[in-house]
């Protein structure tokens, strides 16, 4: 909701709207799902399989597993020119409007 709340909100500061009708929605409350934990056992199965089979897969999974990289937006859309073997972290942009507000994580 946030998205529409600021898309109509950049609609109000532009003249095309007098309100934004996400106020006149009613929000349900929900409760935070707990984080799924993969078992260390299934980890070793995954980057086994992929080590054998979809070497393609296997940065993602490492990243994903062990950097703390979230998979739905930040690792998804993680390009090759954010990984710095040399430095060993990678640049985090997902959502960053700034580049003083991008997020580094150590490899």
């Amino acid at each position: 909701m946030r998205h529409l709340r600021a898309f109509f909100n950049h609609g109000i500061k532009r003249g095309h709207l007098t309100e934004n009708p996400v106020t006149w929605l009613d929000f349900v409350e929900t409760t935070p799902e707990e984080v799924e934990v993969i078992a260390p056992e299934d980890v070793a199965k995954m980057l086994e399989a992929a080590l054998m089979d979809d070497l393609d897969l296997l940065p993602y999974l490492v990243l994903g597993f062990f950097c703390g990289i979230r998979s739905i937006g930040e690792l998804t859309l993680l390009q090759w020119s954010d990984v710095d073997l040399q430095e060993r972290s990678v640049t985090i942009r997902y959502a960053v409007e700034d580049e003083e507000a991008a997020v580094y994580r150590s490899l």
